[in-house]
C-alpha cells in the first residue's frame, strides 16, 4: 500500500494538533517520515526566509489558520485547489499540496537532496468533498474495476493485481490519526490501496479498457483521499455522536 503523501501527513497532524490531540512536537515528527528535514520558506523566518515546519505551524496558526486541506492535483483535474494561479499552478506541478483555512495561506512541496522545503503562496479555501459521498464512488468504480480485470483472459494479466484489487475492499489498519472519524479513517485507507492499484495500469498496455477503469480508478481514489484527510472538524463531531 502507498504511503500517505506528504502533503496528506502535513494536513493530518496539523489538524490534530488544532484538535488539541497532538502536540506540536508529534506533529513535526510524523509529517518528517524519513525525511531529513523540512522546512518552510515564505513565512518570514531567518535571513534566508527559512524557518523549521514546527515553526512555521506555529506561524500559520497565529495567522488565523483553523484547519488545513489536501490538494492532490494533476493537469485537468485541480482536485483540492481554489486558486490563485500562481499556486494552483505550482501545486499541479508538484502533485500536491496543502490549504490553510482562514490563514490564506498554501504550501506546495520540492524535494532537495534528503530534505523538504515547502514555499508558501497566497492560497483561497476550495469547496470540501464529502467523505461519504467519495466513499460511496470509491467502492463503485472499484467494484466496477474488479469486475472488469476479472472478466480479462488470465494469460493476459497478472494474478497479483486481481489479489490487489480484493485486498483492496478489505479493512486494514489506521492510515489517519485519532481525532478523524472511523469512515474517514476508513476511506483514506482504500484509497491508498486503489492509488497503488492505479499504479498497475503498465501491466496492460494493450488493454485500452483495463488502463481506462485505473486512470478512473486513481482519480476517484485522489478524490477520496482528499476528502478522507480534509474531512472538517463538523464532520468528524457529528460523526461521533
Amino acid at each position: 500500500m502507498e504511503d500517505l503523501p506528504r502533503s496528506a501527513r502535513l494536513v493530518c497532524w496539523f489538524n490534530a494538533w488544532i484538535a488539541g490531540s497532538a502536540a506540536l512536537d508529534d506533529l513535526a515528527d510524523d509529517v518528517l517520515d524519513n525525511d531529513a528535514g523540512h522546512d518552510v520558506i515564505g513565512l518570514g523566518g531567518g535571513a534566508d526566509g527559512l524557518q523549521p515546519l514546527l515553526l512555521a505551524a506555529g506561524a500559520l496558526r497565529r495567522r488565523g489558520a483553523s484547519a488545513a486541506t489536501l490538494a492532490l492535483p494533476v493537469p485537468g483535474d485541480p482536485a483540492g485547489l481554489a486558486g490563485p494561479r500562481t499556486f494552483t499552478e505550482a501545486a499541479i506541478e508538484a502533485g500536491e499540496a496543502v490549504i490553510f483555512v482562514g490563514a490564506a495561506t498554501g504550501l506546495v512541496p520540492t524535494t532537495v537532496g534528503a530534505e523538504v522545503v515547502w514555499a508558501a503562496h497566497p492560497a483561497e479555501p476550495a469547496g470540501l468533498l464529502d467523505v461519504a459521498e467519495q466513499e460511496r464512488t470509491l467502492r463503485e468504480v472499484l467494484a466496477a474495476t474488479t469486475v472488469l480485470v476479472s472478466g480479462v483472459d488470465r494469460e493476459r494479466w497478472r494474478p497479483e493485481l486481481a489479489a490487489t484489487l480484493t485486498a483492496a475492499r478489505s479493512r486494514h489498519a489506521r492510515a489517519l490519526p485519532i481525532t478523524y472519524s472511523t469512515r474517514a479513517v476508513r476511506l483514506a485507507d482504500m484509497a491508498l490501496r486503489c492509488r497503488s492499484i492505479a499504479n498497475l495500469d503498465l501491466a496492460f498496455p494493450q488493454d485500452d479498457r483495463i488502463t481506462g477503469a485505473l486512470r478512473e480508478l486513481e482519480r476517484s481514489a485522489r478524490h477520496a483521499l482528499v476528502a478522507a484527510t480534509s474531512e472538517p472538524a463538523k464532520q468528524r463531531a457529528d460523526a461521533a455522536r
